[in-house]
């Protein structure tokens, strides 16, 4: 090989070689990967994205939020409404439980007062016996020996300070002295009470008969005090049934009260078997 050729040869690689020198400055240098950089831009686009997005999903949130205190509230009020319903319904229930126990307090005080005056004493007023014919017997009465009787004015006096205010009840007024013989003294003795608030006065007391004498209390007689009046009955000269009756006028209301004795006579006893009197509470 010549020298021509080698130079040739020489001046073709180097040709090549500045060739792929340049071609090497020219290219634009190759880009790397870089995993922190792409998670840093994936980061950014994502927020941007979620800011687009922002706005509706606000908007549903709040209708959401709305929503659940619209339904929070609907609860709240029903379960109060519930409450007071209940709270009406017991009130009206306890009131009428309360009428029903006062209803039930009145019908039971009307029978136990019905009951109690079921269970009073009913004082019988004895009819009249029939009036028998018999032989009229002359017969000289005894005077009747009675206390000196108050005053009329000094009564009056009386009964006018204390008129009206006072109530008189008798323990019994009616005595039954079964069977006697003729001609014995009948003692009777009726019991009474002042039950007012004042004075009680007896203004005056008659028997049907001379043969019947009574005696009364001449003073009056305070509130809540007892006194009794004394009825002295001859039998001298009687036969058969004998029903007197006492009259008594004191300062009340009704102003007139009767005594009632009532037996029977049978005929007159010897002398040496008479006995003095007959006595006996009324009843």
């Amino acid at each position: 090989m010549t020298s021509n050729d080698n130079t040739y040869l020489f001046n073709l690689v180097l040709a090549c070689f500045l060739i792929s020198l340049v071609f090497t400055q020219c290219k634009p240098e190759s880009t790397k990967v870089d995993p922190t950089a792409i998670a840093q831009e994936n980061k950014a686009n994502h927020s941007n994205d979620q800011k687009n997005l922002d706005p509706a999903l606000n908007s549903k949130n709040s209708t959401d939020e709305k929503a659940r205190f619209d339904r929070v509230f609907s609860e709240k009020e029903a379960e109060m409404k519930a409450k007071r319903d209940k709270q009406e319904r017991e009130k009206r229930k306890a009131a009428t439980k309360k009428e029903e126990e006062r209803k039930l307090r009145e019908r039971q005080a009307r029978e136990k007062a019905a009951e109690q005056k079921k269970k009073e004493p009913v004082i019988a007023v004895p009819k009249p016996a029939e009036k028998k014919v018999t032989t009229p017997t002359k017969v000289t009465p005894k005077p009747a020996v009675t206390k000196k009787p108050v005053p009329p004015a000094v009564i009056e006096d009386k009964v006018m300070k204390f008129k009206g205010t006072s109530e008189i009840v008798f323990k019994r007024n009616f005595f039954d002295f079964g069977e006697v013989p003729s001609g014995e003294v009948v003692n009777a003795v009726f019991n009474f009470t002042n039950i007012g608030n004042t004075p009680l006065v007896i203004e005056n007391v008659t028997a049907t008969c001379g043969c019947t004498v009574p005696e009364y209390p001449l003073e009056p007689i305070s509130p809540n005090q007892s006194a009794d009046i004394k009825v002295r009955f001859d039998t001298k000269g009687k036969s058969g049934r004998q029903q007197p009756i006492i009259t008594v006028f004191a300062n009340t209301d009704p102003a007139v009260h009767k005594l009632y004795l009532d037996g029977e006579l049978t005929e007159e006893l010897k002398s040496e078997e008479t006995p003095d009197t007959l006595s006996g509470q009324g009843k």
